[in-house]
């Protein structure tokens, strides 16, 4: 078992919790669902793994009063969903990977690594991934592109729903 932090939480799941990163409710949904029994055990190595390289750190970082409080206002149906998947099929799937899992073929050469957003998507808020595409990763020092000079703002609501749809 890890050692407990300064806040007195011993896991990963503790902290993500305490941040805000992920709901309780998401996250016994997410473990419960016998549709994901087989991503079980990946999706916890790929979570050890991104919080010891920093990824869990940028995932609770403040998100910025011009982002604060944003909520999808597009509705994930299969326009907006057909919409997104050319959107990051044209962009963001060569870092991130056809199955978003962050195994892109450029993905491999940066560091840090892309987010595996097949499984992140499902845990972070509107505002924190509309946050994060629109300003990409300058805050970061991370090799994101700043999106929100490139695509409007339906196109990286679309994004999102794509990146959702592609966890479930």
């Amino acid at each position: 078992m890890a050692q407990p932090d300064e806040a007195g939480h011993d896991t990963m799941m503790d902290k993500m919790l305490a941040n805000g990163i992920v709901e309780m409710e998401e996250m016994e949904s997410m473990l419960s669902d016998d549709d994901m029994e087989d991503m079980k055990e990946p999706m916890m190595n790929v979570m050890m793994t991104a919080m010891m390289e920093g990824m869990y750190q940028r995932h609770s970082a403040p998100i910025p009063a011009d982002y604060a409080g944003l909520h999808n206002p597009v509705a994930a149906g299969s326009a907006s969903l057909a919409r997104g998947q050319e959107i990051y099929s044209e962009n963001c799937e060569i870092c991130h990977g056809v199955s978003g899992m962050g195994d892109g073929p450029d993905g491999a050469q940066l560091s840090p690594g892309p987010a595996p957003i097949r499984i992140s998507g499902q845990m972070l808020s509107d505002e924190y991934l509309f946050w994060r595409i629109s300003e990409g990763g300058e805050v970061f020092d991370t090799a994101m592109p700043t999106w929100k000079r490139i695509l409007d703002e339906r196109q990286r609501w679309d994004v999102i729903n794509y990146v959702r749809a592609l966890g479930r």
